[in-house]
C-alpha cells in the first residue's frame, strides 16, 4: 500500500478548482464552478457540467488539502516499454522517490459508464518527492501476518543511521490502529515491544515488536499508524531527524474450529 486517501485523510470532500484553456489560449473558469470535490476510497471526483470539449481544449484541476504520501517508490526509469512518453532521464534522477501513475476517468452518469480515460503508456503522470528526514522501516516494508488468538514473532523496525549512529539521542514510536481501515480494531489488535518498549537509543538502530489479534477478530486487512517523538543529542541540535514510519499493513487470519486456547498458571 503506497497511498490511500481514505486511510490517510479520511475526508469526504476536498477543496478544488478547475479552469479550461481553449485552442486560442483563453481561460474559462465558468465552465465548471464545482469547488468541493467528493472523495470515496482512493478516488476524488469532480462533478462536471455538460460541456462540449474540442480536441485542442485543455483543462486544469487543482485539489487542495491532500496529505503527502508516507512512502514512495524509490526508483523510476524513463523511456521503458510502459513509460516511453516519459523520456526525461535527468528529471527522474532529481527526486528520491515517485508516486505510481495517476489515472483520470470521465464518467457518463446517464449511460452509467466511463466515456474516456488516461492510458499509462501514453499519458504517464507522476509526482516526485524528496524525503526531508531519515527513514524508519517496519518489517522491511512487508505485510505482517497474524493469526487470530495469537501474537506474531518479533518484527524488526530499522532506522537509517549516520556513520552507524542514530541521528537523534532517543526516538520513541507509538503504534495505533487505523480506525478507518476496519470497524473497531482498537480493542482487538495489540502491540508489544517487550525489550525496547518502542524506543531507539543512539547506539542501536533496530528494535523489535509483536502484533497480537483477538481470537474473535474477523479476517481481513488492517493498518497500523505510527507517531514519533525525538530527543536530540544536545540543545543546539534542533529539528526532527526522522519521519514516522509509513502505515504498516496487517493481515489477520481468522481462527478455525480445531484450535484451542490455553491458560498458564503458577504452580502451588
Amino acid at each position: 500500500m503506497q497511498y490511500d486517501l481514505h486511510l490517510c485523510d479520511g475526508a469526504d470532500t476536498y477543496t478544488c478548482d478547475t479552469y479550461l484553456v481553449d485552442s486560442t489560449g483563453a481561460t474559462d473558469n465558468a465552465w465548471n464552478t464545482d469547488d468541493q470535490c467528493s472523495s470515496s476510497g482512493n478516488w476524488v471526483m469532480l462533478d462536471a457540467v455538460a460541456y462540449s470539449l474540442e480536441t485542442a481544449d485543455m483543462f486544469t484541476w487543482e485539489i487542495s488539502g491532500l496529505s503527502n504520501p508516507e512512502s514512495v517508490m524509490m526508483s523510476r526509469t524513463a523511456a521503458t516499454a510502459w513509460d516511453f512518453d516519459a523520456t526525461d532521464t535527468t528529471l527522474f534522477g532529481e527526486y528520491e522517490g515517485w508516486t505510481e501513475k495517476f489515472d483520470l476517468f470521465i464518467f457518463d452518469s446517464a449511460d452509467k459508464g466511463y466515456s474516456a480515460k488516461s492510458y499509462g503508456n501514453l499519458n504517464a503522470a507522476y509526482l516526485g518527492f524528496n524525503y526531508m528526514h531519515d527513514q524508519i522501516l517496519v518489517n522491511g516494508g512487508s505485510t505482517i501476518q497474524v493469526f487470530a488468538g495469537s501474537y506474531t514473532t518479533d518484527k524488526a523496525i530499522a532506522a537509517d543511521t549516520n556513520n552507524g549512529m542514530m541521528a537523534a539521542d532517543k526516538v520513541t514510536l507509538t503504534p495505533s490502529n487505523n480506525t478507518r481501515a476496519r470497524v473497531n480494531p482498537d480493542s482487538n489488535i495489540a502491540f508489544q515491544s517487550m525489550v525496547e518498549s518502542f524506543v531507539f537509543f543512539s547506539e542501536a538502530n533496530m528494535i523489535h515488536f509483536r502484533v497480537g489479534a483477538n481470537i474473535d477478530l474477523s479476517k481481513g486487512i488492517y493498518f497500523i499508524d505510527w507517531s514519533i517523538t525525538e530527543t536530540q543529542h544536545n540543545t543546539n541540535n534542533t529539528g526532527d531527524h526522522y519521519h514516522a514510519p509509513a502505515k504498516t499493513k496487517v493481515e489477520v487470519v481468522a481462527a478455525v474450529a480445531n484450535k484451542y486456547t490455553f491458560a498458564v498458571e503458577a504452580l502451588g
